[in-house]
């Protein structure tokens, strides 16, 4: 066997699934059948994490310790973080405090806060200062945003991707291309 066969067996073995295992039945299941099927799936997660070597993301979540308080609070941050909502378990004020964070970073123009703060001003803002809101991932939604704010950005010019770099992208074009600015 070539060694790059062994290897992609080896990962083909990690990666085996039971498409069945974690079936929601038409009835509840008793709690301790619940309780099982997540331990099981947590080994599953935990053995294939200890054997991951790599992608986009950092497998150091350490810095989670703490957080776990806001696992129980559906906190949602729904909408433009620069105006207020009606959803009150939203996480504008701190959306909006990274945003500006790393606007600051970038030495954008800075928003003015009061404009941003009063939903009945007749102000506007100034067009050229920074603008965004804070993904939970960021991956389609992510290069949607990207892929619109640059179209508008140019003017409605040309939307050039490598298609053999992301899936996502080419359904990007086609998306934008139907939206209107």
């Amino acid at each position: 066997m070539e060694p790059a066969d062994f290897v992609l067996n080896y990962f083909y073995k990690i990666l085996e699934w039971d498409i069945y295992k974690y079936l929601i039945p038409e009835k509840r299941l008793p709690p301790a059948e619940i309780d099982r099927k997540l331990e099981s799936c947590s080994q599953v997660f935990h053995d294939r994490a200890s054997r991951c070597i790599g992608y986009q993301l950092d497998s150091d979540i350490r810095h989670t310790a703490g957080l776990e308080k806001f696992l129980d609070v559906h906190i949602n941050n729904i909408g433009d973080p620069n105006q207020k909502g009606s959803y009150l378990l939203n996480s504008k004020e701190i959306e909006y405090a990274v945003i500006r964070y790393y606007a600051g970073l970038w030495n954008a123009r800075m928003r003015n806060m009061d404009l941003d703060a009063d939903p009945h001003s007749n102000s506007h803002q100034d067009p050229d200062v920074y603008w965004g809101y804070v993904l939970s991932m960021g991956s389609s939604e992510g290069n949607i945003m990207a892929a619109w704010m640059g179209r508008d950005y140019v003017g409605g010019k040309y939307l050039i991707v490598d298609s053999e770099k992301s899936k996502v992208v080419p359904k990007v074009g086609r998306i934008i291309s139907q939206l209107k600015g």
